[in-house]
């Protein structure tokens, strides 16, 4: 039935999943997740976008501020706005509580349809609310009518309460205490910080070559410089960190997680983490050898 219906509707690829009591019962994969290269969906390892089943997550957040005490979602959502306000139309205010049902008497608009192809074309949340206002054509709370804007302008609300972009506080406070894993975010922070760490790497050890040619005189804690301390330091954390995203390109390939272009990238940050961890362990930086 599922195969029929997404030749029906001409829909690449899809997959289904029921819970029971908590626990996965079914999941199964249909379809194709990448036309080119002819790869099927797997139920495990098939990433898609999820659209509007964000708007749980982005309700949760307005919640969890609300238990918080940090929002009130019985207020005039203007208060929570810097730099635009939603006009006075009605003597009733639009609340949080409005946003989240649907009930804040919006137009109808196409907000959030358009999605953007690269991160240039990306537009500030802010920006964006502010530029595409839409009119009020209805008192709040008096029909339901569905708002892709209101759940916006929700988790713009978010990110202005809690002081961190909104994806950055739906997977600390969501998805890490969930245990959700299968987010991609985790494997590219992992390899952020790593690139930074090992530029840090790089620069003390510089900065400890630089001391020992010229001659400058350092303090010694134990014997040992404190340079050459935190170096040594920073070489076990980038080891380790290493590792980590080693194991996420292999799962990468495996999985097929994003587009080819991204995994090769993705493996070239993995291979220059070996490099230079091999290096390290050749100079005798992890003190590996007495």
């Amino acid at each position: 039935m599922i195969s029929k219906q997404l030749r029906a509707n001409h829909i690449p690829g899809a997959t289904v999943s029921v819970v029971k009591d908590g626990q996965l019962f079914f999941a199964k994969g249909y379809g194709s997740a990448d036309l080119q290269e002819g790869r099927p969906v797997n139920a495990q390892t098939t990433l898609f976008r999820i659209g509007s089943v964000s708007k749980p997550f982005t309700a949760t957040a307005v919640l969890q501020l609300a238990e918080q005490g940090k929002l009130n979602l019985h207020a005039d959502v203007n208060i929570y706005l810097k730099t635009f306000h939603l006009p006075a139309t009605y003597p009733e205010p639009i609340t949080l509580a409005h946003l989240l049902t649907h009930t804040a008497g919006f137009e109808s608009r196409a907000t959030g349809m358009e999605a953007a192809r690269t991160t240039s074309d990306l537009e500030p949340l802010g920006q964006l609310l502010a530029e595409h206002i839409p009119a009020r054509v209805r008192p709040p709370g008096e029909l339901t009518a569905y708002s892709n804007y209101g759940y916006a302008l929700a988790g713009y609300i978010v990110e202005q309460v809690s002081g961190m972009p909104y994806a950055q506080y739906v997977e600390q406070h969501i998805f890490q205490r969930l245990r959700m894993r299968s987010s991609p975010h985790l494997s590219r922070w992992l390899a952020g910080v790593l690139c930074a760490l090992n530029v840090l790497l790089v620069i003390g050890l510089l900065l400890f070559l630089f001391e020992q040619l010229t001659g400058i005189p350092a303090d010694y804690y134990y014997g040992v410089p404190p340079l050459l301390t935190a170096v040594f330091i920073l070489a076990l954390v980038s080891a380790g960190l290493s590792v980590g995203v080693v194991v996420f390109a292999i799962l990468a390939w495996w999985g097929r997680f994003w587009s080819v272009g991204r995994r090769v990238h993705y493996s070239l940050v993995a291979l220059a983490a070996l490099a230079l961890t091999w290096q390290l362990v050749y100079c005798n930086l992890l003190g590996f050898r007495a």
